[in-house]
């Protein structure tokens, strides 16, 4: 069954299917939603552009239409940004985790969401679901990049990150279900460190009625208005800061310039993320 046989039969007909162009703004959009986090753009960009060049349609559906009882979850990296700019993923990882999802929690997932807004945690998603011949429910769990298992809208609506999946690049797998959402993020923390730095993950299983209560409706949308206008201030040689402020609703409190960044990985205070100064 593809796609289209599936929103067909959920009586979905408004829709949007996204093309490299589409992507490159995605992906460049949530980047600056993910205000500094949210992974690297490039790997991101690469996975999805990979999957629409297969021949797969990455089909974007609003969360009021995803059916109440149908089940969707979240796809992801988690650990260290800097680790999967050295060690990029093979492409499969998250495959991986879904099918041992799948099996652990006996259904099928009908949709994947994003887990926040960011350069590798928006792309990736909606890689994922393309890939597999589902769609992308258009919201995410936090509207920007977090941290943390834990730190997503989901959670503070009372759904549990358990089961979730866990994999690295040579099909090693991890799953943490417990009754506590921070010892899931210690349990898949530690199995990224384990896998190197790094790790791609499934986890949140919900449903469509529970996501709807829990979700931030509507950001990848916001993404792709943010991405497109920074494409065409680009082309016109116009500063995008003016419209980014618009269409968020911000200020601008000052300009500045970026003369180093320090990054640190490895160290016991950093076991499992980069973190670093301007």
């Amino acid at each position: 069954m593809s796609v289209y046989d599936i929103l067909k039969e959920w009586g979905v007909r408004d829709y949007r299917v996204v093309d490299e162009q589409g992507i490159h703004e995605i992906t460049l959009g949530a980047s600056i939603l993910a205000t500094g986090g949210g992974g690297d753009p490039e790997i991101g960009l690469l996975w999805a552009l990979n999957v629409i060049r297969e021949g797969n349609d990455i089909v974007l559906i609003d969360p009021k239409d995803f059916p109440d009882d149908a089940l969707t979850c979240m796809a992801a990296c988690l650990g260290a940004p800097v680790v999967i700019t050295e060690k990029p993923p093979g492409g499969k990882e998250v495959l991986w985790c879904l099918e041992s999802l799948k099996k652990y929690i006996g259904k099928e997932v009908q949709a994947i969401i994003p887990p926040e807004a960011g350069g590798v945690n928006t792309p990736v998603p909606m890689a994922v679901a393309g890939a597999v011949g589902i769609p992308t429910i258009d919201g995410d769990g936090m509207g920007r990049a977090f941290p943390e298992l834990q730190m997503t809208s989901f959670y503070t609506h009372g759904i549990m990150p358990s089961p979730t999946a866990s994999a690295n690049e040579k099909g090693a797998i991890t799953i943490a279900d417990t009754v506590d959402a921070i010892m899931s993020e210690r349990i898949i923390r530690n199995a990224a460190m384990a896998y190197g730095g790094s790790s791609w993950i499934a986890g949140y299983p919900m449903t469509g009625k529970q996501m709807k209560k829990a979700a931030i409706f509507n950001s990848i949308s916001k993404s792709w208005e943010l991405g497109k206008m920074v494409f065409d201030c680009r082309k016109t040689h116009k500063d995008p800061i003016e419209n980014i402020t618009r269409i968020l609703g911000g200020y601008e409190v000052f300009k500045g310039k970026i003369v180093d960044i320090n990054r640190e990985f490895g160290a016991e205070k950093t076991k499992g993320f980069s973190m670093g100064r301007l």
